[in-house]
């Protein structure tokens, strides 16, 4: 490319729509900086002039470097420039066109054209009629914008036109301050890796976590990754909106996080090793790394521990977020209204043990519930990794569920309900269902928002819970409605204020996750 081009930069410090526009901070700058700092990058420092009427803003462009001149023309000829040098206009408010647009731009001058302007791609349809009646066809144009023209000092009028063509956050001008507000997400928006798994031993609680944790992440870039040898994981978020891709090993896992530029790092994996952490910002100097229900070594090493099911001792709190009120829930349980049915008989009861009930718990509970004569109506839930189940053999009202779209839905219709441990348990409290809970394992024995006043009556690991014992807390909850409405009462009271986006929000500020670039 020739050295001798200049790009004048036109701004202005006042528009109608946008009052002092130029000195609009985007980022960590004002905007007339972003169109100065890409000119600067294509043509170098000394060959960047800003045409202003606003003496404010004349100081600004000096500041970062640049030639300033009054309107209404230039005096190029006093900066040596002489005709056959090319000259790029570019407007300041058009923030993000890059410097290889601009280099782009003088090429095509270079390479014989006699002007270049700056277009974006429009699409329309338009309907025309035949013989076989009227069709749809695709009309796509491109439309000339004000962001980039150019041309040589002293040629005449007429030659050949260059398209340069403008795409994605480039073509975004500065009209109005919806147009701003859109510039600040582009320039703040964050890159951010999800890594979560799912597995018949492990359990749907991490996916499902991760998929409510992602749609509140959707404005920024997301990349969630799972494990090839967990099949399961990779299924789920096929029936999701988001980007995902399986890998094999670490190696593989720290591929995504460099080709990503991520600016944040989640893991829903349960138990880290302070290795794992350390290689992942060797891979992403600066990364911020956050990991959930953690007490691996990993623990002490990442920005942020968010533990909303049981606190790890070993960390300190100020580098934790700890409690029901930090629990992530599909989106659903903001929208149902947050109340089952008020405590009376029990005609419905829910059967949820997770995603894949490993220890058959859901057999279990319907064996008791024949045991005891239910006369209700019994719905059993079954996620995508748990084994069929047949209820017709039971002497019960029964149905299986197995592809809920909205169990906050289903949950709020229920009187009564039968769980693990898991993340389940918040669900029901925040529709306020009076639930007894059995532990799939003893890890779940820890998790702290399994007690009555989060609406929990817990009964310990469910396959030492003895048949007899499960049959009696059975009968005393359906027979004893003050009792269940205490619980449905501490439920709804303990997840009164948790919302995804203020959890979200949270994470985001205290793990100190901001924008770096590549």
């Amino acid at each position: 490319m020739t050295t001798d081009a200049w790009i004048v930069i036109l701004a202005g410090g006042d528009s109608p729509e946008v009052p002092r526009r130029d000195f609009r901070q985007v980022g960590e700058r004002p905007l007339v900086a972003w169109a100065i700092a890409a000119a600067q990058e294509c043509v170098g420092p000394d060959r960047v002039m800003v045409l202003t009427d606003d003496a404010e803003l004349a100081e600004v462009a000096a500041f970062a470097g640049a030639h300033v001149s009054p309107v209404p023309e230039p005096d190029l000829t006093a900066l040596g420039l002489t005709d056959g040098d090319i000259v790029l206009e570019l407007r300041s408010c058009w923030p993000f066109v890059t410097a290889g647009r601009l280099r782009e731009a003088i090429e095509a001058i270079e390479a014989g054209a006699a002007s270049v302007v700056s277009v974006v791609s429009e699409s329309r349809t338009i309907w025309r009629q035949g013989d076989g009646g009227w069709r749809a066809d695709p009309d796509p144009a491109l439309v000339e914008v004000a962001a980039i023209r150019g041309r040589r000092l002293g040629a005449g009028p007429g030659g050949e036109v260059a398209f340069v063509r403008l795409d994605g956050r480039e073509a975004l001008e500065i009209r109005g301050f919806d147009d701003l507000e859109a510039a600040r997400h582009w320039v703040e928006r964050l890159s951010i890796v999800v890594r979560t798994d799912a597995a018949r031993e492990l359990g749907m609680g991490h996916v499902y976590r991760s998929l409510a944790l992602a749609y509140e992440l959707a404005p920024h870039r997301l990349l969630i990754v799972t494990s090839k040898d967990k099949p399961l994981g990779g299924r789920f978020f096929d029936r999701t909106p988001f980007e995902h891709v399986a890998v094999t090993g670490e190696e593989q896992f720290l591929d995504q996080v460099a080709r990503a530029d991520a600016d944040l790092v989640v893991l829903d994996l349960l138990d880290t090793d302070a290795e794992a952490i350390d290689r992942i910002r060797a891979t992403r100097p600066g990364v911020k790394v956050i990991s959930f229900e953690d007490h691996g070594s990993g623990a002490h090493e990442v920005d942020l521990l968010v533990c909303d099911i049981y606190e790890n001792p070993a960390v300190p709190r100020d580098r934790q977020l700890v409690g029901i009120s930090h629990a992530l829930l599909s989106p659903a349980f903001e929208t149902v209204p947050r109340s089952s049915p008020e405590p009376g008989e029990v005609s419905e009861v829910l059967i949820l043990f997770g995603g894949t009930d490993p220890s058959g718990l859901a057999v279990k509970s319907l064996h008791a519930l024949e045991a005891i004569g239910f006369g209700g109506h019994v719905t059993v839930v079954r996620g995508l990794g748990a084994d069929p189940l047949e209820v017709s053999g039971f002497a019960l009202n029964a149905e299986v569920r197995t592809d809920v779209t909205n169990m906050a839905a289903l949950m709020s219709t229920a009187d009564l309900a039968l769980s693990s441990a898991g993340r389940t348990l918040a669900e029901l409290a925040s529709v306020g269902v009076p639930t007894l809970c059995m532990a799939q394992n003893s890890k779940e024995l820890r998790h702290t928002h399994a007690t009555v006043d989060h609406g929990v009556v817990a009964l310990g690991l469910g396959l030492e819970v003895a048949d007899e014992t499960l049959r009696d807390e059975l009968n005393d909850l359906i027979g004893d409605p003050v009792r269940r409405r205490r619980l449905r009462t501490a439920g709804l009271a303990a997840t009164r204020n948790r919302r995804n986006a203020t959890v979200v929000r949270e994470i985001l500020r205290r793990a100190g996750a901001v924008h770096r670039g590549s």
